[in-house]
Order: C-alpha cells, then sequence, then structure tokens
C-alpha cells in the first residue's frame, strides 16, 4: 500500500511541470500558471469519473432502481463540468 502512495505524487508531477513550462514564456504571472495545471488536472481526471458514472448507469438500469440512475446521471454531469472548467477559464481570461 505504502507504494502506491509514493507512486500518486509522481505520477502528478509531469502533467504539472509540462503545463507550468509550456506557458512560461507567455505570461508572466505564476498564478495563471498554476490554475492552468490545476484546471488540466481536473480535465484529466473527469474521464475516470466519467467510466464510473457510466458503469454506475449500466448497474442501475440494469436493476431498475430510479435512486442509482439519478446519483449516476450527476456523476456524469459533474464529470462534464470537471471537463469544461478549463475551457471556461482559458475563455473568461483566468489562465
Amino acid at each position: 500500500m505504502k507504494k502506491v502512495k509514493l507512486m500518486i505524487p509522481f505520477f502528478l508531477m509531469p502533467v504539472l511541470t509540462g503545463c507550468v513550462a509550456e506557458n512560461a514564456s507567455r505570461t508572466g504571472q505564476m498564478d495563471h500558471k498554476y490554475m492552468k495545471a490545476i484546471l488540466m488536472f481536473i480535465r484529466s481526471f473527469s474521464f475516470p469519473v466519467l467510466a464510473f458514472g457510466i458503469g454506475m448507469l449500466c448497474l442501475a438500469i440494469k436493476d431498475g432502481e430510479a435512486n442509482s440512475k439519478v446519483r449516476a446521471i450527476k456523476i456524469i454531469g459533474v464529470s462534464f463540468l470537471m471537463f469544461s472548467l478549463l475551457s471556461f477559464a482559458e475563455t473568461f481570461g483566468f489562465c
């Protein structure tokens, strides 16, 4: 279990450092770079959340439970929101 906990930060570092290095020449403000790095991480995390939501929806349809369907649709909606946050931030000039 300790190996898994130690591998998570090493997995995230290329995503965060790549984003910061990419935008270093365009803007001089570090907060915009870090905001974009965080939003890129959230966007990449939205795909597993979407897969989980679709799996929950399939199981809910199979079982016929209305409450489970609603929860699965909410998770799918949250994954779309997570995916679109970076686009909204770039459109409105936050990063």
